[in-house]
């Protein structure tokens, strides 16, 4: 019974020690897409980010200054 309550033990380390790094890189993604965001509309120049298929997902405030269109129609395939 003593290994059978070691294995147990060491498998429910190994489910709290995942969910921790799984939590941390979390809270690493959001702020490194908070980075991102503040960084894109800190520069002078204009930023547009597509997704795998080429649709527009975000554009900066210089995108929409030098193209003349919104936020909203510079997304998807406008």
């Amino acid at each position: 019974w003593w290994c059978r309550f070691v294995r147990c033990c060491l498998a429910l380390y190994g489910r709290l020690r995942n969910a921790r790094q799984r939590r941390w890189a979390d809270q690493d993604l959001r702020a490194s897409e908070v980075r991102f965001r503040v960084l894109c509309a800190a520069v002078p120049i204009r930023i547009y980010q597509a997704d795998g298929d080429g649709l527009c997902t975000y554009t900066n405030n210089k995108w929409t200054e030098i193209t003349g269109l919104t936020a909203e129609d510079s997304l998807g395939d406008g």
